[in-house]
Formats: structure tokens, C-alpha cells, sequence
């Protein structure tokens, strides 16, 4: 059987979805509306993702929800 190397790469996979890469490896987001945004982002040791909310044509945000936390470990040895 023939051995496989999957590689990873969060950036390539992050753009694939439709986020924006904020710092490499760490941060990614994306606009669902004009006064909405997503961010994804690596903080010790987990991903957390949220959501804010903003007055438009403003920086003052309206909402802050926490959506996820959550351990990830992606595979990076070769799989038989």
C-alpha cells in the first residue's frame, strides 16, 4: 500500500471557504453583511470564532456573539 502525505495549509483552506487571511496560521474573517463580520482565530492553543456587529458607517459595534471554541488537530504524519 502506498503511503500518503497530507498537508495541510490553513491559508489555502481559509480562502477556499470564503474567509480572508488576517495573520497567517492565526486569524481569518469575512463580511456576511455590510454591518456584520465573522472572525476565526487561533488563541492559546484552540479556535474561537465570533461574531460582530456594527452601526454602519461606523466603527462602534451593536453585538459581539461567541459562536465556537474548539480544539483542532489536523493530521500532519504520513497516513498507510
Amino acid at each position: 500500500m502506498q503511503a500518503v502525505k497530507e498537508d495541510y495549509n490553513l491559508d489555502e483552506q481559509a480562502k477556499k471557504i470564503g474567509l480572508i487571511v488576517g495573520v497567517p496560521n492565526e486569524i481569518y474573517f469575512c463580511s456576511t453583511s455590510h454591518v456584520s463580520e465573522v472572525y476565526v482565530e487561533f488563541i492559546k492553543g484552540q479556535w474561537v470564532a465570533w461574531r460582530e456587529s456594527f452601526i454602519p458607517n461606523t466603527n462602534q459595534r451593536t453585538s459581539y456573539k461567541s459562536v465556537s471554541y474548539t480544539h483542532l488537530t489536523l493530521p500532519t504524519s504520513d497516513l498507510v
